[in-house]
């Protein structure tokens, strides 16, 4: 544990990025790659789906970001369904993990590894 607090303390001075922000995103990476939730094979084939609805719509934003505000309704943002709303949180979660997606108070985008990664994927 000694290991982890002094790497947590050395990317929040270096990255100078909250300890605690540090610490919730290893969280979320746990319950990513230990897969906490499990679900049915279909909502894992939904997931999937949404992850692609997420990446392909932020590819097409200017600078593959989006701006939010309290009229945002993500159904409308991403072309989703009922219950692909209830699984958003889930994809969403899968992709921050991965470190392919960030979220922010007013923002959402594509990290630079997520633009990396699906670039050649989805270009028209």
């Amino acid at each position: 544990m000694d290991k982890l607090d002094r790497k947590i303390r050395e990317i929040s001075e270096h990255k100078n990025i909250q300890q605690e922000k540090i610490k919730q995103g290893i969280l979320e990476h746990l319950e990513v790659k230990y897969n906490l939730k499990d679900h049915h094979e279909e909502d894992q084939h939904i997931i999937k789906g949404i992850q692609k609805k997420i990446i392909s719509a932020l590819l097409q934003e200017p600078d593959q970001k989006k701006q939010l505000n309290q009229t945002i309704k993500y159904n409308d943002v991403f072309d989703l369904d009922r219950i692909e709303m209830s699984l958003l949180n889930d994809a969403w979660n899968e992709l921050e993990a991965r470190d392919e997606v960030y979220a922010e108070a007013y923002e959402i985008g594509l990290t630079d590894n997520g633009i990396r990664k699906h670039r050649q994927e989805f270009i028209v």
